[in-house]
């Protein structure tokens, strides 16, 4: 195992004047591992470098420079990236001389962030790609990524590294998993990136809305109920039951220049199986509610997400608002009452941002 120490160290303004947050430094270490044996020097004389040593220097030399796979990870999932090639990569080097990686593939048994100060630093796997796998990886655009490392998990090998291993496209019946669990007896579940947001045929703005952690059950039946009691504009489905550890109607707001404004609500109740749809969905949605009375973070999500709306309610609301840099509503207690106010304010911030939407 080898591993950056550093990164996440914060800037020296001296040597990095103008940085924005320095305290937080690039937020990630990397991390790579190999099953092959690494030589070390006895202190008698020079090792040569080996090839996955090489891989991780260069790797975080770029990423020292660009500070961008933090907020690139938690958007994509896993991201690629292009280190100059060195002696023992020969078969995973492209014509252009460069070794393609995949950066945020998932390591079983390896904690995704480590506790600091100011943010929980993502520790962020390296994977070394070979070129057919890069190029599939390109083709597919955003979502590459995340199939290469669907591949990897399939297959078994996850995060390892080995310079003889074969092509993770080499299986042809292999198959995406489905992007969001769907049963054909429920409620269909669009799932956010397939909602168009503005709608010109039926004049809706579509908005997705994702309550993630161990309370985001008793939020969504809380908030259908109320609504649907109070004469609002609840969909008639309750939350969907029969697709497991996920909740889903939709709230139909006011008009926003003609267009009415649809809140697709996805609760996402938090147990292990959920985290990769979790991580998944949020570059998709305009809000996010934390209900979760457990320590830490629910399943899928990192001490930072990307800038929307966000309201944090449970124990960990106090910390969580201060990473986020966000001014959510916070309550200790999950109390029905503050389900609403929660809403609301995650609401008002997104009915802000829609503002400047082309509706011509």
């Amino acid at each position: 195992m080898l591993a950056t120490d550093g990164l996440s160290d914060p800037y020296d303004l001296d040597t990095h004047p103008g940085v924005g947050n320095p305290g937080l430094g690039c937020a990630c270490e990397l991390i790579a591992e190999t099953t092959e044996a690494i030589a070390t020097s006895d202190g008698a004389g020079k090792v040569a470098m080996h090839w996955l040593e090489w891989v991780v220097w260069k790797a975080a030399d770029i990423e020292a420079e660009q500070r961008v796979l933090y907020d690139l990870t938690g958007k994509f999932s896993a991201v690629t990236l292009q280190v100059a090639a060195c002696p023992g990569l020969e078969e995973f080097t492209l014509p252009t001389g460069f070794v393609p990686l995949l950066v945020g593939v998932p390591a079983p048994g390896i904690p995704e962030t480590f506790p600091a100060p100011a943010i929980d630093p993502a520790l962020l796997a390296i994977k070394v790609l070979r070129p057919d796998e890069y190029e599939h990886a390109v083709a597919l655009g955003d979502r590459g990524g995340v199939e290469l490392c669907q591949r990897f998990v399939a297959r078994g090998d996850y995060h390892l590294n080995t310079s003889d291993r074969p092509s993770v496209l080499s299986n042809p019946e292999w198959k995406p998993p489905v992007a969001f669990p769907r049963s054909a007896a429920a409620l269909e579940v669009p799932f956010p990136h397939e909602l168009p947001v503005v709608d010109r045929t039926h004049k809706r703005i579509n908005v997705g809305i994702a309550v993630v952690g161990d309370a985001a059950r008793d939020f969504m039946r809380f908030v259908h109920q109320q609504t649907s009691k109070n004469g609002g504009d609840a969909s008639d489905d309750a939350p969907n039951s029969e697709v497991p550890g996920v909740g889903y109607f939709t709230l139909q707001l006011g008009a926003i220049r003609g267009y009415t404004t649809v809140f697709h609500m996805y609760g996402l109740v938090d147990h292990p199986g959920l985290a990769d749809i979790t991580a998944r969905m949020l570059p998709h949605v305009r809000g996010l509610i934390i209900a979760h009375r457990g320590e830490g973070l629910p399943s899928g999500l990192r001490s930072r997400q990307p800038d929307i709306p966000t309201a944090v309610l449970g124990s960990a609301s106090a910390r969580e608002a201060a990473t986020r840099g966000t001014d959510p509503v916070l309550a200790e207690a999950l109390q029905p009452e503050v389900f609403f106010a929660a809403l609301k304010a995650v609401a008002r911030g997104v009915l802000v941002a829609l503002r400047d939407l082309d509706l011509s």
